[in-house]
């Protein structure tokens, strides 16, 4: 087993150990199915994407493959850089250097969407809607965290500071699901 190897151990005659691969979850995994399926349009519908991820990051992405998927993105100058290129999934999967992100490139390239249509703004707005909310909703749960463990009369301002931050980010993620629903 590969775990069980010593790297402190001296190898071979100049031989360095090889790093140990962290352990990934399956791209797969249902908890990653509207990553995904955001990047499949992002690869596969760049035109149709396009300036509608304005307003996804890095921090969208929760799989650290899929979020250098969108890194890779993001250096080709995103989703409208890709529009009208039919070479578009190939510069992308030149433009990487590591294994996973390249197989992921490829498979995203190839997968079929989850619709038998070609994709319209209103499937468009609703998968970058929904991962901008899911976003919302994991910074809600991070800030409430640290409000309970912030004690109001010991440190009133940053108590108060994170109450803001928290109604500001409740008030966002309303929004975004309005307009998931209005979509």
């Amino acid at each position: 087993r590969r775990d069980s190897v010593s790297t402190t151990g001296a190898g071979g005659a100049g031989e360095e150990p090889a790093p140990a691969r962290r352990a990934l979850p399956d791209l797969r995994d249902p908890r990653f199915e509207l990553e995904r399926e955001t990047l499949k349009l992002v690869v596969q519908h760049p035109m149709a994407i396009g300036r509608s991820t304005a307003d996804i990051g890095p921090d969208d992405f929760t799989h650290p493959t899929y979020r250098g998927v969108w890194a890779v993105v993001a250096a080709a100058g995103g989703p409208s850089a890709g529009a009208g290129d039919p070479g578009w999934a190939g510069r992308l999967r030149d433009a990487t250097t590591d294994p996973d992100v390249l197989a992921a490139v490829s498979m995203l390239a190839v997968e079929p969407l989850l619709t038998d249509k070609e994709p319209d703004a209103a499937y468009v707005g609703h998968h970058v809607l929904r991962l901008l909310e899911l976003t919302a909703a994991r910074r809600i749960t991070e800030v409430k965290s640290r409000l309970q463990r912030t004690n109001p009369v010991d440190e009133p301002e940053s108590y108060n500071r994170m109450f803001g931050e928290l109604a500001a980010l409740e008030q966002h993620r309303r929004a975004l699901r309005d307009r998931v629903v209005g979509a």
